[in-house]
């Protein structure tokens, strides 16, 4: 049954990534549900979804060429903060710490998801996040 759930969800965690991302929503709580540990969930969720990211930034590389220097920078900046911040996580907390401050990061990530658009259009209006034609 266990695997039936995670086939699923990586189906459609897929189909959602290539739509508008969040298919770790499926896939890491999936994963912890079928007895995977919640470090190893999330650093193997992570490792799968890498192959779907190199694919969007392909597809997306025009989009990509057309945004600004200062916004780009300001992406890789927050990126990579959330990198580290991600991976200090992982390699300094136990299982059971990371368990509890998961649910809390989930959180955090659905509020960014759910209040996007606003922020986008905030973004779109200040003067050094503008895209250039």
């Amino acid at each position: 049954m266990a695997y039936l759930l995670l086939i699923v969800a990586g189906i459609l965690a897929g189909a959602i990534n290539a739509v508008a991302g969040g298919g770790s929503f499926l896939t890491f709580p999936s994963l912890m549900f079928a007895g995977v540990p919640a470090v190893i969930a999330n650093a193997s969720n992570t490792v799968a979804m890498v192959p779907g990211s190199i694919a969007s930034a392909f597809a997306y590389r025009s989009d990509i060429q057309r945004l600004n220097e200062v916004r780009i920078k300001s992406w890789f900046i927050v990126s990579l903060f959330g990198g580290a911040t991600g991976a200090g996580l992982l390699l300094f907390t136990s299982d059971k710490t990371f368990r509890l401050v998961a649910p809390w990061l989930l959180l955090f990530a659905t509020l960014l998801f759910a209040f996007w658009q606003s922020g986008q259009r905030g973004l779109a209006r200040a003067p050094a996040c503008q895209t250039t034609t």
